[in-house]
């Protein structure tokens, strides 16, 4: 045995066995290793190799498929598997307890306290958590993530502003990643607020964007494309509106239900302000029925489903009865939504 540590010893001091440390794998399947992970930020990882420590490197975040370190925490590792199963509030705890170690792990736990409180919808204290990550890691290697994710639960309570500045910051850093298509989702979900805020003209410039990039981003490209058609009607050009909405409606190849709904969904809109409620019903009911995946729009489609009946009243004896019971189906269980 100690003739063997001898020989390795010996074979280190010639160059001739590889040192321990970090290893950095990029996205082409090459690896870095024998090297010391200085800091990790979103846009590089810096470094040196252990045979010549002080000679500082760097490469390209985005070019890194995966980092795997040396010396991982006992604390990480359990919080990490709490987290991969889904029990969000033991990982928070066990990454607070990481967290005193202070050392390469603290911003992995930051962001991951953070995911996990917005994975248990608790929004106010996600939102405190990305925050407190930016500040202690201002170029945190997660600050186009984190970005992103603020503007998502800003999204959720309604706070327009706050969260359109938040994806225009997340869309801003992934270009300087060069994630293009994370880049077209912050785009498309800033159109989204644009769109609740009522500023038509703005979501439709943003749309238009995400729609010309088909070819990076396929299906939010195609979701972008329904999305149009809404602000065309909110911009009160009908025709504009009902050409883009049937021509995803004929449209054979998408498969994609969300789409759908959103199409059906503006085709109803569009019937309704023509007072055509028989048309506008069966586009209603066709996204109650069929494409109810996205809560909103379902509890939309049903309303109006409902309201199509009661217009319809004296055209059937029993309409009346079925548009009560639809907007009594939505009181039940879309008890959080608005109508307004």
């Amino acid at each position: 045995m100690t003739r063997y540590i001898q020989i390795n010893c010996l074979l280190l001091l010639w160059g001739l066995l590889p040192l321990m440390g970090d290893v950095i794998i990029t996205s082409k399947g090459n690896k870095i290793e024998s090297i010391s992970i200085i800091k990790e930020t979103y846009l590089k990882v810096h470094y040196y190799f252990k045979s010549q420590r002080g000679s500082e490197q760097t490469f390209d975040q985005y070019q890194v498929k995966e980092i795997v370190y040396d010396e991982v925490p006992n604390d990480f590792k359990t919080a990490e598997n709490f987290f991969q199963a889904g029990s969000y509030s033991r990982a928070i705890k066990e990454y607070g307890r990481t967290l005193r170690g202070d050392n390469w792990t603290k911003q992995h736990c930051l962001f991951k306290i953070a995911e996990s409180y917005r994975l248990l919808k608790n929004y106010p204290k996600a939102i405190g958590a990305y925050k407190k990550l930016r500040k202690e890691f201002p170029e945190t290697k997660y600050l186009p993530e984190s970005y992103f994710y603020t503007g998502e639960c800003y999204f959720i309570g309604k706070k327009w502003q706050s969260a359109s500045g938040n994806f225009q910051k997340a869309e801003k850093t992934y270009r300087e990643v060069n994630k293009m298509e994370k880049a077209l989702t912050a785009l498309y979900w800033n159109a989204l607020v644009y769109e609740k805020a009522k500023r038509f003209q703005n979501a439709l410039a943003a749309y238009q964007i995400v729609e010309k990039n088909y070819r990076k981003t396929p299906e939010i490209s195609l979701l972008a494309m329904a999305r149009i058609g809404h602000c065309f009607l909110g911009l009160n050009n009908a025709s504009m509106a009902k050409n883009k909405f049937i021509k995803l409606a004929l449209d054979k190849d998408i498969v994609d239900g969300e789409v759908m709904a959103y199409t059906y969904l503006g085709l109803g809109h569009y019937h309704y302000k023509e007072q055509d409620y028989k048309k506008a019903l069966f586009c209603y009911l066709r996204v109650a029925s069929l494409y109810d995946q996205d809560r909103e729009t379902s509890a939309e489609a049903h309303y109006l489903a409902g309201n199509c009946f009661q217009k319809l009243a004296n055209d059937e004896n029993d309409y009346r009865a079925r548009g009560k019971r639809l907007q009594e189906l939505v009181k039940r269980k879309y008890p959080d939504w608005d109508p307004s």
